[in-house]
């Protein structure tokens, strides 16, 4: 009598090869749930198993998704593009098979293979060159160099194409929240808006936010904007004294309620939060007074990628940015230095060695206060540093 096959066993049997094959078992997270960042109403879709190379999980990462969708229909695998994966498993136990798709930045997926379950796991075992997580995490970084992709199922395109939607939805988000803000303080104060404290005050939330929606422990969704905040300021700032947030509870509870209940911060990679929030909150008076302009993170990754650190010692990675403004290629080269140490370093260790490497210096004061917000979102879920 043929072996039966349930979703659950070939879940399992996808798990236990990669795991032999170099993955981290925190990194194999069940029922992993994502906004689909490309659908106009952004709705919050989940994949029975979500693989990820490294700390903290997102789409920059992600390498496989594992699905159980009606039998051979691209147009549901297409769901799961804004996963971020270049590849996804769907599972059909009925059929005693797993249909691998190369996922496409913008068509419908390709179909790969067919692999029968019985074989699941030598499957895995004779792809261990092209499915380990270093290969995969090093061809995501690749769209940055002239270097040739070497994996058949990685489509250069798909992280691009769900930047160029992710980047302006954050930007639209916190642009409305600004705006929100301004016109709930001007409507019972005469006083000018202090952009600077409300800057403080949004950083803040979008933590929040942001460890709320990754289910870190505490009660950061809290509807109390005012606890939301004291949490944050507790966790972030735990051996230095915070500076004072916009003190006006009816515009802290208009930016919470509309941060707290945008699309889930849950799979978006911390670049594009730090990245976002580097270029949108600089205050009317410095883009006037300095001649401040944002650099596209593009930009600055396409640069740092170009930098040969993986020829340098471990310790020899120094980086320094002279007149960082709002750090964007600290922020580009805290991703390079993480993608670059080994993927089981403990958090704890990788911060220290983050902040080690990593020094900027700037003479506007906001800017350096920007600048190291942004870098504490990039280096989730640590303290500041």
């Amino acid at each position: 009598m043929a072996e039966m096959y349930t979703a659950k066993t070939l879940v399992k049997m996808i798990r236990d090869g990669l795991l032999e094959i170099g993955y981290r078992e925190d990194l194999l997270q069940a029922n992993y749930g994502f906004t689909d960042m490309f659908s106009e109403d952004q709705p919050f879709r989940s994949v029975e198993l979500g693989v990820f190379a490294q700390n903290p999980p997102s789409y920059r990462n992600a390498c496989f998704g594992v699905i159980a969708p009606p039998y051979g229909d691209p147009e549901v695998i297409m769901n799961y593009r804004a996963l971020g994966a270049p590849q996804i498993f769907a599972l059909h136990p009925e059929r005693e098979q797993v249909i691998c798709w190369k996922m496409l930045a913008d068509r419908s997926p390709i179909f790969l293979e067919k692999i029968e379950a019985p074989y699941l796991r030598n499957a895995i075992h004779s792809r261990r060159d092209e499915w380990n997580p270093q290969s995969i995490l090093r061809a995501k970084s690749i769209r940055f160099t002239n270097q040739p992709i070497q994996l058949d199922f990685f489509d250069i395109g798909l992280l691009p194409a769900l930047e160029s939607v992710v980047y302006p939805k954050l930007n639209r988000l916190l642009n409305d929240v600004i705006a929100s803000c301004e016109a709930v303080y001007k409507e019972h104060r005469k006083e000018e808006l202090d952009y600077e404290a409300l800057f403080r005050l949004i950083f803040r939330l979008i933590a929040a936010k942001l460890l709320g929606d990754r289910q870190y422990p505490g009660r950061w969704l809290s509807p109390n904007a005012q606890e939301v905040i004291k949490l944050v300021e507790d966790f972030y700032f735990q051996h230095t004294s915070p500076q004072s947030v916009l003190d006006d509870m009816l515009v802290q509870d208009t930016a919470w309620r509309q941060i707290r209940k945008a699309f889930s911060f849950c799979n978006l990679s911390v670049e594009a939060l730090a990245y976002v929030y580097e270029n949108t909150l600089i205050t009317p008076q410095a883009r006037q007074e300095l001649g401040t302009h944002a650099t596209p993170p593009e930009i600055a990754e396409y640069i740092v990628q170009n930098i040969p650190l993986e020829e340098l010692d471990e310790e020899d990675r120094r980086i320094f940015e002279p007149f960082c403004g709002h750090a964007p290629f600290l922020t580009a080269a805290l991703a390079r230095l993480r993608a670059l140490l080994p993927l089981d370093m403990p958090v704890e260790q990788r911060h220290a060695y983050l902040i080690r490497m990593l020094s900027g210096m700037e003479v506007d004061s906001f800017a350096c206060e920007i600048a190291r917000n942004s870098l504490i979102l990039a280096d989730y879920p640590n303290p500041n540093g």
